[in-house]
Parts: C-alpha cells; sequence; structure tokens
C-alpha cells in the first residue's frame, strides 16, 4: 500500500511515479499538505502527517483515503488473501518508511544532518498547542534555530553538538514533540491496516508487515 512517489532513491532505478494527479492539484492549491523545511521548501514525496486528520483531500482526511484504498484492496482480492497475496506492506511515509523526508535528494549528502520538516501549517499548529498543553507557548512559535542546514555537521550546530541546546528543556520538548508526531502517524495507519487486513491472533497467515527506518534517519 504505497502512500509515497517512487523515484530518486537507491533501488529505485527508471521508475518514476508520483502522487495521484488529483492530490498533486491540491497540493497546488494547498501546499501545506506537505512537509516544509524552516526556508519553506516543500517536500512532495509524501502528504504530511501533521495534515492525517484535516479533511484537505476533497472533504476528506488523509487517513481516510489510505483506509479507503486498503479496503477496496481487500474487497477486490479476498478470495487471494492469504492463498496468492501472502503480504501487504504498508507505506507509511517517504520511500514507503516510517520517517520525515529530511534528507531530500539533490540538498542533501552523507553525512549532512538534513533539516527538521516540521514548519507547514499544520505542524506548527500541533507545535503550538504542544506547547500550551505544557504552560510553555512560547515554545510553539517555530522550530529550533540553531540546527544548521541539510549539510551541516552536527558539531557546527547549537543545537546537536555537544552538550547543545537539544539537553535543555526546550529541546527535550521539541524533540519529544517532533518524534512522537512520527510514532502516532505510524500507530494510526497500522492500526487501520489491522482492522482491514489483520487475522486472528491464533492464525499463522498474518499480512501485515511494514517497511521501518530510524525516525531520525
Amino acid at each position: 500500500m504505497s502512500f509515497h512517489t517512487c523515484g530518486g532513491y537507491v533501488g529505485d532505478g527508471n521508475v518514476s511515479i508520483g502522487l495521484p494527479p488529483w492530490v498533486d492539484e491540491i497540493g497546488e492549491a494547498q501546499p501545506d499538505i506537505y512537509y516544509t523545511d524552516m526556508s519553506g521548501v516543500r517536500q512532495k514525496e509524501c502528504i504530511s502527517l501533521f495534515a492525517d486528520e484535516v479533511k484537505v483531500l476533497a472533504g476528506r482526511t488523509p487517513l481516510e483515503c489510505y483506509f479507503d484504498l486498503m479496503e477496496s484492496f481487500k474487497s477486490m482480492c479476498k478470495g487471494d488473501l492469504g492463498k496468492v497475496v501472502s503480504e501487504v506492506a504498508v507505506g507509511m511515509g517517504p520511500g514507503g518508511e516510517v520517517r520525515y523526508p529530511s534528507y531530500p535528494e539533490g540538498e542533501c549528502q552523507y553525512p549532512g544532518i538534513g533539516e527538521f520538516q516540521s514548519y507547514d501549517k499544520y505542524a506548527l499548529e500541533s507545535l503550538r498547542n504542544a506547547a500550551e498543553e505544557i504552560g510553555h507557548p512560547e515554545w510553539g512559535d517555530s522550530g529550533p534555530h540553531d540546527t544548521g542546514s541539510y549539510n551541516s555537521k552536527p558539531w557546527e550546530t547549537g543545537f546537536f553538538t555537544t552538550s547543545g541546546s537539544y539537553t535543555t528543556d526546550y529541546g527535550k520538548f521539541f524533540l519529544e514533540w517532533y518524534s512522537n508526531q512520527l510514532l502516532t502517524h505510524g500507530d494510526q495507519v497500522l492500526t487501520m491496516a489491522n482492522r482491514i487486513f489483520g487475522c486472528a491472533p491464533e492464525d499463522s497467515r498474518a499480512l501485515i508487515t511494514v517497511k521501518v527506518r530510524s525516525i531520525f534517519a
């Protein structure tokens, strides 16, 4: 179940498959459905998880669309599930992986640290809400400003360097919020997939697998 583009990664070869044209059209009018870095650059490999529960897709949420696709696949292939179809891999981010698009092709070169992708309006709204909940509304205005750029090394930044600002109360708050948003997205998508494809606990023909990569990759 692919909810992302294909092309540009190692192993993709000459394959180039974009998001559905109707999603691209919506993205042109509402670019905040895409992950966005501090400079305002949009990463259009997949829809931002921060829009998961916002009705941005012609009156539906991305999660509802993901559910509909999986449900339709199950309906069309129900006679083959567990037989011809022995596995369903669920994509949950760029490259199908549970991560942020922190190092886009052409902008980041190893061992560059990449950039946080938390500047679309839905991400900033989530950050503001989280900061207000813990009594620090001033922490919700933006992400950290001392993280460098895509090709910075950790020791070149104020945030990631040894004993850097990632160790402060604010730094810990931001990283916990950022990582938890990713974990929540993964949990929501897999919960839906399990509802649709999941087998009884005693059934050894479980179909669900997921391609997982470090959340800070």
